[in-house]
């Protein structure tokens, strides 16, 4: 296979020397390598014309990246001054399937600095819901994030951690200390409510995305200082059901019934299509946004006001499940439907745990 080294080491190969000028450079796609021709000679199917700037492409002096402030395309046509998050930290705790679409969707807005969390390594049952590919097989996934939102913004600061926030508390306290915004992507229970109580402790916000069963749907929960916790969401009734990890996992928290048959098992597990969780990382970049920049100052007001003082939100992919006796979109009436948003304000429960150790810690 030709790399892109090849092909540059082709093109300085073929000009320099004597006459270089009275030739011209062209790819052919059939060869599947660059072609020396005399200049003017028309131009076959199977050519592309390559127009490159020598100097950088193959020379020892490579053109320096442009400098953000006079180069860098950071404008989106007015609709949204992404220097407002230049200064700002966010924190994604899980960085699969969930947490690298909203890394990168952050990285697009100018975010200026990523915590990336995860101890796991790319797989290929991950590839269908990642922004990665084959070719990240093997690969930390915090390693894969930082390249992703590096090669859409050079200039975002990043830091990792390969670790695992169930078993090194001390570690998530530095992690939240470190961001404006807590981002948890995670898949458990365990570590959300971890992150709920560190981010209760610090005084943090965070959202909280989950991807519930097969796909049918997804909620998110913004925590803010001082206001229902993840704890709350439980107590309020707020009971859905989440997508299984694996059989194992499914089978020990009892997701899937003990006397289930293999082949029930393996519908429970299948996953949601890679488009069901785009409402989802929709709304944690929105309210990211929302929970760390001045909506007044940057052109947010609108979107503010829409969002209210709401800290819940459900989406219904398809009548299915959990969802199947809600109506279709173009259904009449005001009853739930599928592929609307619905947002509610959680209340504070009395008797969540996490709030009531949090008070306790601040008397």
């Amino acid at each position: 296979m030709k790399t892109m080294h090849d092909f540059a080491e082709n093109f300085r190969n073929l000009n320099t020397g004597a006459g270089s000028s009275q030739k011209e450079v062209r790819f052919d796609t059939t060869l599947g390598s660059f072609v020396e021709v005399p200049a003017g000679t028309p131009m076959g199917s199977d050519e592309i014309v390559q127009e490159f700037d020598t100097k950088g492409f193959g020379s020892e002096e490579p053109n320096p990246l442009p400098s953000m402030e006079d180069n860098y395309d950071w404008k989106k046509g007015g609709i949204f001054e992404t220097d407002a998050l230049k200064d700002k930290a966010a924190a994604i705790i899980g960085c699969g399937g969930l947490g690298s679409q909203v890394a990168e969707q952050l990285a697009r807005n100018g975010i200026g600095r990523l915590v990336l969390v995860d101890f796991d390594v790319f797989k290929a049952r991950n590839i269908s819901r990642h922004v990665a590919g084959v070719s990240d097989l093997g690969r930390k996934k915090t390693d894969i994030c930082e390249d992703i939102v590096r090669n859409i913004n050079p200039y975002i600061e990043v830091e990792k951690y390969d670790v695992n926030i169930c078993d090194h508390p001390e570690v998530l306290e530095e992690i939240v200390a470190k961001a404006d915004i807590g981002l948890v992507c995670t898949d458990n229970n365990s570590s959300r409510f971890r992150v709920g109580s560190q981010l209760a402790e610090s005084g943090k916000p965070g959202l909280f995305g989950r991807v519930l069963k097969r796909g049918q749907g997804i909620d998110c929960f913004l925590y803010r200082p001082g206001e229902a916790c993840y704890g709350c969401l439980f107590g309020n009734d707020i009971i859905m059901e989440e997508e299984i990890r694996d059989a194992q996992a499914g089978l020990e928290n009892g997701q899937i019934p003990a006397y289930a048959s293999p082949e029930d098992i393996d519908i429970l597990v299948q996953p949601g299509l890679p488009d069901d969780m785009l409402p989802l990382v929709y709304i944690m970049t929105k309210w990211t946004m929302l929970q760390i920049v001045d909506a007044e100052k940057y052109g947010l007001a609108g979107l503010k006001a829409a969002f209210g003082d709401t800290n819940y939100i459900l989406f219904a992919n398809r009548q299915e499940g959990q969802f199947q006796r809600w109506g279709s979109l173009s259904a009449p009436g005001t009853g739930p439907a599928i592929g609307r948003y619905y947002a509610m304000k959680i209340t504070k429960n009395p008797d969540c745990m996490i709030c009531i150790s949090d008070h306790e810690n601040t008397e």
